[in-house]
Order: structure tokens, then sequence, then C-alpha cells
């Protein structure tokens, strides 16, 4: 009943999540995996490729750094499916999105509009951390967009909303883009009712930026974009608040960027210092003199 699309770039954390799944889903499924182990094409393109093969009525878009810790969590997905005004489900999400360059959780990372239960573990240190964010005690919570660690929707609605591999070739923001084309006409939600291990630290790259500043020009005229019945006065406050940390997340971003072009610098330095240098530079300069010499003699020759 569930196909399941996985993006897959090292084959073992593959073969553990397929073997979680098939004993944790409880219905029947297929696993579809769209190997790119050197990042030949965007998760745009993977999911959409994956998609595209799937022969069951639900999809479910997960990563592959997971373990699902909810027995039979694949009656649940079609259970809350079966309700056709709900397009995505997801295990995380916000119930609001600013015109900021930012993830699914927002520059200010109020926790309040989070709507999230998942496990996270560190791969670097082991350390996990539950984290739990429900403040209306829900099972099912409305919201604007979902982060994309597991995203399932019914098989229509991907056929009407495919992933936008135009705008996003790489691995970025897809999720959030998704999440705001299906949250234009249909619910977006976060279940309560299942729970999963994500084993990753996350991490902001220069590539990440491109991408968000890539979603910020496609949605710009559309956010902000919020489920809450928060004040049109408050929604502006939260938007500068947003602007205001997002100011300041560029400053960070950019004073650690010049500190390790400063660092790189002081290598540079030392090394043009050192005697293996100089001894180098005294060693090459015999075979520039000669190469020299070679050049004018062959321009001679052909003139």
């Amino acid at each position: 009943m569930i196909s399941i699309i996985i993006c897959s770039k090292e084959p073992s954390l593959l073969q553990r999540i397929s073997a979680n799944i098939a004993k944790t889903i409880g219905v029947e499924h297929e696993i579809i995996p769209v190997l790119n182990p050197h990042g030949e094409y965007g998760i745009c393109k993977a999911y959409n490729s994956g998609a595209s093969q799937s022969r069951y009525p639900f999809l479910c878009f997960v990563h592959e750094d997971v373990s699902f810790r909810t027995e039979h969590w694949g009656e649940i997905v079609i259970k809350i499916l079966a309700d056709h005004s709900i397009g995505l489900i997801g295990v995380a999400g916000n119930i609001h999105k600013m015109p900021t360059i930012s993830g699914w959780w927002g520059v200010t990372q109020d926790r309040s509009t989070y709507r999230r239960q998942i496990i996270q573990t560190s791969p670097l240190n082991g350390q996990t951390r539950h984290e739990y964010e429900n403040p209306l005690q829900e099972t099912l919570a409305d919201v604007v967009v979902l982060d994309g660690v597991w995203l399932c929707c019914r098989t229509e609605i991907w056929q009407e909303i495919p992933f936008d591999e135009d705008t996003f070739p790489g691995f970025h923001f897809y999720d959030i883009d998704f999440s705001l084309h299906v949250q234009q006409q249909y619910r977006v939600c976060v279940t309560f009712e299942m729970i999963l291990e994500h084993y990753s630290d996350g991490n902001f790259t220069a590539a990440w930026y491109r991408d968000g500043i890539r979603f910020l020009n496609k949605w710009e005229n559309h956010l902000p974009v919020s489920v809450s019945d928060e004040s049109q006065e408050t929604m502006q406050q939260i938007v500068l608040q947003e602007y205001q940390a997002g100011y300041h997340l560029l400053l960070q971003v950019a004073a650690k960027k010049l500190q390790k072009l400063e660092e790189k610098s002081q290598k540079l330095k030392g090394l043009k210092a050192s005697k293996e240098y100089r001894l180098g530079r005294a060693l090459l300069f015999p075979l520039k003199w000669l190469f020299a010499v070679a050049s004018t003699v062959f321009r001679r020759t052909i003139n």
C-alpha cells in the first residue's frame, strides 16, 4: 500500500533502514532506492524519479539515516491520509513561514511555533535528544512547512505537485518548497502518533544558503504564511524579529568565513617563511630560467 522512496548515498544505511521498515511498517510496501552515491543529481530529481516508479497509492519520502520506533506506522499513515483534506504529513514542522532564509524552524527558533516529535541522535558523540513540541496536546497538528526527514502523501498529490527539481537542483529547501505548494490546496500536518530516530547533526554550507536564496526568490511575494490566528500586527512583529535574527546570523556566518580566511592566510605566511619553501624556490629558479630560454629559442625558430 505504501511506496517508500529513499535517495541513498551509503549502502550500509540503505540496508539498515530497509530492514527497519520491513520490521515496523506493518502494511504491504515497496522500497524504491534511488542510488546517488556521488550526488550526481539533487534530491528533488531523485524523489521524482523514485515516485514515478511507484505502484502504490501512498508515497513516503524518507532520509536513509533514520530508524522507525513505532510499530505498524504504515497503518497510521494510511488512516491519516484517508482524509482527503490532508495532503502531506511529517513529524516536524512550523505553524509559520516567514520571508527569510531559514529552515522549517525559522531564524529566531521560537519553539512555541514548532510542532514536532522526533528523537535526534548525534552520529559524532551519540548524544540523544527527544524533541517534543506539542503545546495544544494534539494528535495531529496543522502546520505550514515540514522537515524533509520524513514526508508522506497520497500518490495523486505528488502527481499534481511534483518536487521542483528545476529551482532546487541540490539537497536543501526542497521540503519547505514542497510543503508550501501542497499547503496552498490541502492541509499539511504533523502527526504525534509515531516517532522516528534521526541520526544527524545537520549543517549549514554555502550550498544551503544558495538554495535558500533560490527559495526566497521564488516565494517572497507569498510570504509570510501561517495557520495560526495571530493578528496582523503580531505577524508583523514576528516578521521583524525574523529579519533582525537573520541579519545577525549572516553577520556570524560572515565572521566565521573571515576567520577561516585569516587562518589560511596565516598558514600561507608561515609556509613562505619556512626553509622548505625557500629551498623549493631556489631549486625551481634554474628550471624557470631554462624554460624562458627554451621558449625564446622556440619562438625564433618558428619565425
